[in-house]
């Protein structure tokens, strides 16, 4: 029977990073991910200094720097944009010797950690883990083909569970998540705009807003208004 020294579950940012990490290190990973390809819709669109510094000993700062741009914080504003609160970030580096806010499309950053794999990585697409079962000594991790239908399994030393919020990994271990009740309903809307930034909030160099807006239009909504610039949600 052969062994794989770590599957990783899920190919979003975290298990790309994590496998990138291990695979510099020297050791071999097999990544699994239910899409085919990048998931093309936006999902997290900002990181801080000490993220970024983790993309950067992973070999990518100066190709995340290409795609993403400076925050200078986030500002909450009402229908008649009028300052409701705002939360002020560095432009320069932080202790951690990049800018404390970076802002990003996640698709972009997918297809940068994608196309940056190590030779020992391997990266399979459409394969749906269904079980992830402890055995004697290693961890055997079943999967289905969502192209062909065909079932595989695989023996791992160890499994990162990298697969987010509906977590099979999770669940596999007992994890629970504690509810903080919150109960408002939420429309998220990526907008391209003008790149005029509102008040003293300085154009990047990139010519984008660093300033993501949010706008109360009605109870339980946000939306982007058209003076920032760029992908937002």
């Amino acid at each position: 029977m052969s062994v794989v020294p770590v599957v990783v579950i899920g190919a979003g940012p975290t298990g790309l990073t994590a496998a990138t990490l291990l695979a510099r290190h020297g050791v071999e990973c097999l990544v699994l991910d239910r899409w085919e390809s990048v998931y093309p819709q936006p999902r997290a669109v900002h990181l801080d200094d000490e993220i970024y510094r983790v993309l950067a000993r992973a070999g990518l700062g100066e190709q995340f720097a290409s795609i993403s741009w400076p925050c200078y914080g986030l500002r909450l504003v009402d229908s008649d944009m009028r300052v409701l609160a705002e939360f002020r970030r560095g432009s320069a580096r932080g202790r951690h010797g990049y800018p404390e806010a970076n802002m990003f499309d996640q698709p972009e950053l997918e297809r940068l950690l994608r196309a940056n794999l190590p030779s020992t990585v391997t990266l399979r697409g459409n394969a749906e883990v269904t079980a992830i079962v402890q055995d004697a000594g290693t961890v055997r991790v079943e999967f289905t083909d969502r192209t062909t239908g065909a079932r595989s399994s695989v023996h791992a030393r160890y499994v990162l569970g990298c697969d987010g919020a509906n977590s099979l990994a999770r669940a596999s271990i007992g994890a629970t998540m504690r509810d903080l009740g919150f109960a408002q309903r939420w429309l998220v809307v990526d907008v391209a705009t003008r790149p005029t930034c509102p008040g003293n909030w300085p154009a990047s160099s990139t010519g984008r807003c660093p300033s993501p807006h949010w706008t109360r239009t009605r109870p339980n909504a946000r939306r982007t208004p058209e003076p920032s610039s760029g992908r937002r949600s």
